[in-house]
C-alpha cells in the first residue's frame, strides 16, 4: 500500500516537473521571437536610434538572430531585417514547440 503511494506522488510530481519544464522552454521562445518582432517593428518605424530602449533591443535582437542575420540580402534594408528577423522568430518559435511537445510527450512515456 505505501509503496503504491510513494509511486502515485511521484508519478505527480514527474507529471508536473515535466509540464513545468515544457512550459518555460516555449516561453524562452516566445520571449526571443517578441524581441525580434519587436526589432522589426522599431527598424520599419523608423525608431530613433539613439534611443536607449531601441538600442538595447537592438543589441539583444542582433544577438539572439544568429546565422539569420546576412541570410537574405535584398537592397532595402528594412527589407532584410524584416525577412531575416522575421525568419528567425518562426524558427524560434518551431523550435520551441517542437521542443516543448517533445519534452511532454517523452516525460509521459517515462511515467508509463
Amino acid at each position: 500500500m505505501a509503496t503504491s503511494a510513494v509511486t502515485r506522488r511521484f508519478l505527480t510530481v514527474w507529471s508536473q516537473a515535466v509540464a513545468v519544464l515544457a512550459t518555460a522552454v516555449m516561453y524562452v521562445a516566445l520571449a526571443v521571437a517578441a524581441v525580434l518582432i519587436l526589432h522589426i517593428a522599431l527598424v520599419v518605424l523608423d525608431a530613433n536610434g539613439a534611443n536607449p530602449i531601441v538600442t538595447a533591443v537592438r543589441r539583444l535582437a542582433d544577438k539572439l538572430v544568429g546565422p539569420f542575420a546576412q541570410l537574405f540580402t535584398p537592397q532595402d534594408a528594412k527589407q532584410q531585417v524584416a525577412i531575416n528577423y522575421g525568419l528567425a522568430a518562426a524558427v524560434y518559435l518551431a523550435a520551441g514547440g517542437a521542443v516543448s511537445r517533445g519534452i511532454r510527450l517523452l516525460g509521459g512515456r517515462l511515467v508509463r
